[in-house]
């Protein structure tokens, strides 16, 4: 009996957040004991990716662009004729500038607000991450990558 491949995988680099919203699956208490995957994880993962071959990559977390190589990772996956969409809570403004010159068609970043205010999205989130977040998403739209809000 042989299995069908499957069309995409879900990829989850970190568990680790700097925020702690109530709602989520992954509290730090949880994840606390959990570690990293190494950028060198990451490429031998996208080389067996690619001999499949799959095409889609779906990037959660935790929040991936804790990892600094992301980029970089998401660079690859893209030169390998990859999709790649990731999920992030948008607190990193400064990262998004890094993704310059990302093909729209084939990169979906989505940044998560979670309430249209700030003391709303602050208080889910047990942050103060809505002004990154909205700065980010500016920076997204500035590079014409139309972020997923």
């Amino acid at each position: 009996m042989s299995f069908p491949l499957p069309q995409y995988i879900q990829l989850y680099p970190t568990t680790r957040c700097n925020q702690n919203c109530f709602f989520c699956f992954n509290h730090p208490s949880a994840s606390q004991q959990k570690t990293d995957l190494s950028y060198d994880n990451a490429m031998m993962l996208l080389n067996i990716l690619g001999d499949i071959p799959m095409r889609d990559i779906d990037i959660m977390g935790g929040e991936p662009l804790l990892l600094t190589w992301m980029p970089d990772f998401i660079r690859a996956a893209l030169s390998r004729d990859m999709s790649v969409n990731i999920s992030t809570n948008g607190s990193f403004p400064e990262i998004m500038s890094k993704m310059k010159g990302m093909d729209p068609a084939r990169f979906n970043i989505g940044v998560s607000l979670e309430g249209s205010t700030e003391a709303g999205h602050n208080g889910h989130t047990r942050s103060k991450n809505f002004s990154l977040a909205l700065r980010s998403i500016q920076n997204l739209v500035s590079l014409e990558l139309d972020p997923i809000v």
